[in-house]
């Protein structure tokens, strides 16, 4: 994992720390909007960090796709990223996917972080349904899935 994602982390973290009123400029500067502005979601976040542990699950970390595994998706794929990911490259990783993966619809989202989901919860579920219901319609058009 690139640092800037652990530096992003630490710095979150202490950014919960701070006064009500410079909240919403740390969340800015950090694309960390959910983590420092929403205590809701920061509890079962927090409650995550400090309870997983790779050893107990004994899970590898997730690999990266190779070329020919993603030229071999046949299904369809909704990607969408924030731009100001701390753990990714999105335009890097858009781009890799647009040439690999047949008919992807990806998307990066601007001003959010990796937290896409926390951090745009309509747009995400909009962008969800409406793929959802593409797909649908495929289906139902005889074109399978």
């Amino acid at each position: 994992m690139p640092a800037r994602f652990y530096l992003n982390i630490l710095l979150g973290a202490f950014a919960t720390l701070a006064p009500r009123r410079a909240r919403p400029r740390l969340s800015r500067l950090l694309a960390n909007h959910a983590l420092v502005e929403s205590p809701e979601q920061l509890a079962p976040v927090m409650l995550a960090a400090r309870t997983w542990r790779t050893w107990r699950t004994r899970r590898p970390a997730a690999r990266r796709f190779d070329d020919h595994e993603l030229r071999s998706v046949r299904v369809p794929i909704q990607l969408l990223l924030g731009a100001r990911s701390s753990l990714l490259r999105p335009e890097r990783a858009v781009a890799r996917a647009r040439d690999l993966i047949t008919g992807i619809r990806a998307e990066i989202v601007p001003g959010a972080g990796h937290g896409l989901p926390m951090e745009e919860p309509d747009l995400v579920n909009r962008r969800i349904l409406d793929f959802v219901g593409g797909v649908d319609g495929l289906r139902t058009a005889g074109h399978g899935c």
